[in-house]
């Protein structure tokens, strides 16, 4: 029990640290994108989804075969272990057209296997997905236009988590949208003048 509520804490910590860190990385490299999202952020889920589908933070899993299995004209014994390597699987063109691309307006395909799938789903799959579009939603607020430093871009140092462990931001940071609300206010009191 311990194991487990370790494990859940910091692949709920990680994960989502991670995948913040690569949508800024992705954002930034796709500013269009990133435009797109800022004009309507309605498309804050389907960004997440797309972020996740494109280079989500579990790219591996390993699962031990329980019968014989048969997949793509392939019979893989039972007793085996297998190698999953989800990062391929979310980019093959089989399932998803244009899979090489990041298009944050492409039609969910239900392929996406960021969270797994079935039985081996994420329990903390909810929470991620709440965390994740409050905190692009964040960044909309905070830096309406970015650019990411390469030369200080790190890669995480954790085992089974890909993504960023430092991703240098510059830009011209927003004013939050509640001083904007509160300097309206003000200003507009002729006590304040």
């Amino acid at each position: 029990m311990t194991g487990m509520t370790r494990a859940s804490s910091a692949a709920g910590v990680e994960t989502v640290a991670e995948l913040v860190g690569i949508a800024a990385v992705l954002f930034a490299d796709h500013p269009e994108q990133w435009r797109a999202l800022r004009a309507d952020r309605s498309k804050i889920p389907a960004a997440f989804v797309e972020v996740l589908r494109y280079d989500g933070p579990v790219e591996y899993g390993l699962r031990y075969t329980r019968s014989e299995v048969r997949l793509h004209d392939r019979t893989i014994p039972q007793g085996s272990f297998v190698l999953m390597l989800l990062a391929s699987a979310t980019r093959d063109e089989r399932a998803i057209p244009d899979a090489g691309s990041f298009d944050i307006d492409r039609p969910h395909s239900g392929h996406n296997l960021g969270f797994g799938y079935g039985i081996d789903s994420c329990p903390g799959a909810a929470p991620a997905r709440l965390e994740d579009r409050i905190a692009l939603d964040a960044l909309l607020d905070v830096m309406p236009e970015y650019t990411v430093g390469r030369a200080g871009l790190r890669r995480a140092t954790v085992t089974d988590v890909a993504g960023w462990a430092d991703v240098p931001v510059t830009g011209s940071p927003a004013e939050p949208r509640w001083w904007r609300h509160c300097r309206h206010h003000l200003l507009s009191d002729r006590a304040f003048r």
